[in-house]
């Protein structure tokens, strides 16, 4: 097992407008204020958009998504993480 100690520092609360798009806003955010990593918790409701449930195939790398759509509106909860690419550009990658 591995594990690191860290800090809780700038705390911040976002409320996305009716058309925002989750992952594009927070990216954006993250990169406006210069947020290199963070915690993402997400607790509200979407109108439809795609989800992720899972790879075609378990064993490929990298593995290919499979797009579930989802139609109307929804309550929705996540946790993630925002961590930079490797351009160092934040980006989010959240479980919902």
């Amino acid at each position: 097992m591995k594990a690191s100690e860290g800090k809780i520092g700038r705390v911040f609360v976002l409320r996305l407008e009716d058309g925002d798009m989750v992952p594009e806003c927070i990216e954006r955010f993250a990169a406006e204020k210069g947020i290199k990593v963070a915690h993402v918790i997400l607790i509200g409701g979407i109108g439809g958009g795609r989800v992720v449930v899972g790879p075609k195939e378990s064993d490929k790398m990298p593995p290919e998504p499979v797009l579930l759509p989802v139609e109307g509106a929804h309550e929705v909860e996540g946790v993630g993480i925002i961590a930079p690419n490797k351009e160092g550009k934040p980006v989010l990658h959240i479980h919902a």
